[in-house]
């Protein structure tokens, strides 16, 4: 008779060495480029997050009315007013003249409601609630007076405490802030009302958006004072960190409008 040959308690030992080095040298390979693969993830989330922060605060600061920048908790927070529409007045009252109406040139209908600021100075003029002189007014009432020209009805009579060398106007609605959190989370608030003090509480502030995560500095923003005929310079210097390492922006935009 033939005898059946098979596997010896050697060889059989060794064939699971062999699998087991085999199994481990895989996972091992498979862990890494899983890694690997989390750690690009993480980086590339980190860096659009960035450059989505500093691409919509630049479109907000270029377009800021005059003399709106306003920056707070060491450079943690920086306010500003957002124009919605600018163009040249024809009449309007400046203080100790007084009036509840004006008229303006635009290319588009004002909108009731919104505010309507001339010659502001100073962020004072623009974020303090002041009655009779003021650098701001809400719009109550439009109408249309002839072609491209419009009477702005600003409520009970009241001046503009300065005129603009350009005579120029601006609208907008309200002002927005960005701030920084102590767990590195850039907020994004909105819609608030009118804040007098230059550093408000975030409680006042309502509900934020959540703009990007992980910076790890304090001096994130900082401004030169505009002039009457230079315009305010905001530097954006955020510094993310991710993985153990980090990278800082050191980006420069300059306010497009002026008084």
């Amino acid at each position: 008779m033939k005898s059946t040959k098979g596997f010896t308690l050697v060889e059989l030992v060794i064939v699971i060495v062999i699998l087991g080095v085999i199994v481990i040298g895989v996972s091992n390979f498979t862990g890494y480029g899983i890694q690997v693969y989390t750690d690009n993830t993480a980086i590339e989330r980190t860096l659009a997050q960035s450059r989505f922060s500093i691409e919509r605060m630049t479109r907000d600061i270029r377009s800021a009315v005059p003399n709106s920048i306003r920056i707070s908790g060491g450079g943690r927070c920086l306010e500003l007013i957002p124009m919605s529409n600018a163009g040249s007045y024809i009449e309007a009252p400046f203080f100790p003249t007084t009036a509840n109406s004006m008229h303006v040139f635009s290319s588009s209908v004002p909108l009731v409601g919104e505010f309507v600021s001339i010659g502001a100075r100073s962020d004072a003029e623009l974020y303090l609630s002041q009655a009779g002189a003021s650098a701001r007014f809400e719009v109550l009432s439009v109408a249309n007076a002839s072609a491209d020209v419009f009477e702005l009805e600003i409520g009970s009579p009241g001046a503009f405490i300065s005129e603009s060398d350009r005579n120029r106007y601006y609208m907008f609605e309200r002002a927005i802030t960005y701030c920084v959190l102590n767990n590195g989370e850039l907020m994004l608030y909105q819609n608030y009302a009118w804040q007098n003090a230059s550093t408000p509480s975030e409680g006042a502030l309502g509900q934020g958006i959540l703009m990007s995560e992980n910076i790890i500095n304090v001096d994130v923003f900082a401004a030169r004072e505009s002039s009457l005929v230079g315009a305010a310079l905001v530097v954006l210097q955020p510094e993310f960190e991710v993985l153990g390492e980090s990278f800082r922006y050191n980006h420069q935009v300059q306010v497009v409008n002026a008084p």
